[in-house]
């Protein structure tokens, strides 16, 4: 990767930090929030008659909370990657520690529930993990090394829409980077569905009902890498402006020395 010799600016600084309490917010808080709070309400109040359709209202808020948070994730390793390479050594981090809290948090949510955690659940939790783990290393090589070839090290031009979105770097590797993390749930579910088909209680569909439901699973996948990918694209709109933001702060002398 190229060197450069210069300090990074107050406008670099407080885009950076401004991108790392973001990253704490989607990647800590929101899964703590989504896979403990919202999964125990859900679980106590799905199936009962007094709560009416709530627990499919909470599934909805869950699976978008989800979407959001592991691509908002996604975007800001790869801005700050492609920005300040190993030097966002917090946001790498929390980037790879968010699947540890899921697991653990979800962990915690069903023993809450069960009181007791059997060995097949902490194994596939754990599965899980290990596979979050891998696809997080996985666009982290992808965004670094973009990153090592194209010398963006603190030279990544502007992102907006009067520019050329298609040849930003941001765009390139979100696209990388979104496809690998959709192509990475498409796979799970082609497990799952192959699992279900062999599984004697399950079996393979046998009517169009059932088999109208894994062509949903599959479209839906689809679509949420598009969502994933319009998501990443925000974020890096939000980073170009934290960046002019911490310029105007400066240049109007309302800041501090970080």
């Amino acid at each position: 990767m190229k060197t450069v010799s210069r300090k990074p600016t107050y406008s670099e600084i407080y885009m950076y930090k401004n991108l790392l309490w973001l990253d704490v917010g989607v990647l800590i808080f929101l899964p703590v929030f989504n896979n403990l709070f919202l999964q125990l309400v859900r679980l106590y109040t799905d199936g009962n008659i007094a709560y009416g359709s709530l627990g499919k209202v909470l599934s909805v808020i869950q699976e978008g909370i989800s979407l959001i948070s592991g691509y908002m994730g996604i975007a800001i390793l790869c801005i700050c990657l492609l920005y300040f390479g190993k030097n966002a050594k917090a946001v790498i981090r929390i980037s790879f520690i968010t699947h540890a809290v899921t697991f653990f948090t979800v962990l915690l949510t069903y023993f809450l529930f069960t009181a007791t955690i059997p060995f097949s659940v902490i194994a596939s939790l754990l599965l899980d993990m290990l596979v979050g783990i891998a696809v997080t290393f996985l666009i982290y090589q992808i965004a670094y090394r973009f990153a090592v070839k194209n010398e963006t090290f603190m030279e990544v031009e502007a992102y907006t829409l009067a520019g050329s979105l298609k040849k930003h770097p941001y765009t390139k590797v979100f696209a990388l980077a979104c496809l690998c993390f959709g192509g990475a749930q498409l796979l799970i579910l082609i497990y799952t569905m192959i699992s279900d088909f062999l599984d004697p209680s399950l079996g393979p569909p046998m009517n169009t009902a059932d088999a109208l439901y894994w062509v949903f699973q599959y479209l839906t996948s689809v679509i949420y890498v598009f969502i994933g990918f319009a998501i990443a694209v925000i974020t890096g709109f939000l980073s170009n402006g934290l960046k002019h933001s911490g310029k105007r702060k400066f240049s109007s002398g309302d800041y501090r020395p970080y």
